[in-house]
């Protein structure tokens, strides 16, 4: 496809999805102010420390959303009074290995067999964020990130080998759940390349297959393209794909139909 047409069809589609989701949003009768708060990433938003963003998305796949249910809110406060109410440092000194946080949250396993369970590799990936965040620096490396320049053509994919050298330092979180961290400890600059992104961007380009790098790339520049976010157009996705406002707990779907039969 030709750059300059191309271009133009990004400007032309950004415009259409936003105003698609302003749209849908009235229909739940949330403001364009409200909306707006969908668009900065949440350890901003609701002032939530790295290691609380970390105990989210570390969970924040399919099989493990199951086991793990971070959303719910007795669980929550469960792993938040295990976790030193989030409090990092004293966190690392309560525990010396993952072990030690798994026997707190063994009874909620029902994981069997010699295959690692989904409790045990949450626990492994708690215990690597603590180590990561309190005793490598993890801190002032999530900063840099958040507040990464993009002077030249390659600093892009220079900030893309930082987000994989955190990857490897935690176990279970994987490339795409490390972006979803990070884009919610503020790097705005960073999409998660999950199936609804995957997905259109296929789409946009008429690929039946496609890369974690390309996408992110693509998502960055179009960003650019339209003077905004890879966290903003990635949220703009996202909610049009689920229709989840998870913010004031609307949801478009069977579930919001099932809520109005409730209602009446």
């Amino acid at each position: 496809m030709d750059t300059g047409k191309e271009n133009t069809k990004l400007i032309k589609l950004y415009n259409i999805l936003y105003e698609n989701l302003k749209e849908l949003a009235k229909a739940f009768n949330i403001s364009e102010k409200e909306l707006d708060n969908y668009f900065i990433p949440e350890a901003k938003l609701k002032n939530q420390n790295y290691l609380y963003r970390l105990a989210s998305s570390l969970q924040n796949s399919g099989m493990m959303h199951n086991s793990i249910k971070f959303e719910n809110k007795e669980r929550r406060k469960e792993i938040e009074s295990v976790l030193c109410n989030w409090d990092i440092k004293q966190a690392r000194n309560k525990f010396k290995n993952y072990i030690d946080i798994y026997k707190v949250f063994k009874k909620n396993d029902n994981g069997t067999g010699n295959k690692e369970s989904n409790w045990e590799k949450y626990c492994k990936g708690l215990f690597d964020g603590v180590v990561f965040l309190n005793d490598n620096d993890g801190i002032n490396e999530i900063n840099n990130l958040v507040n990464y320049s993009f002077n030249e053509p390659e600093d892009f994919l220079e900030a893309l080998k930082k987000v994989k050298n955190i990857e490897k330092k935690i176990h279970g979180l994987g490339f795409a759940l490390t972006c979803d961290w990070l884009k919610e400890c503020g790097c705005e600059w960073l999409a998660k390349p999950d199936v609804h992104i995957m997905e259109v961007v296929k789409y946009f380009k008429k690929k039946e297959k496609i890369s974690n790098k390309e996408v992110l790339e693509f998502i960055f520049d179009w960003s650019k393209l339209v003077d905004s976010t890879s966290y903003k157009i990635d949220k703009i996705i996202w909610l049009l794909c689920t229709g989840n406002f998870y913010l004031t707990e609307a949801k478009f779907g069977r579930s919001a139909i099932y809520k109005e039969i409730d209602k009446l």
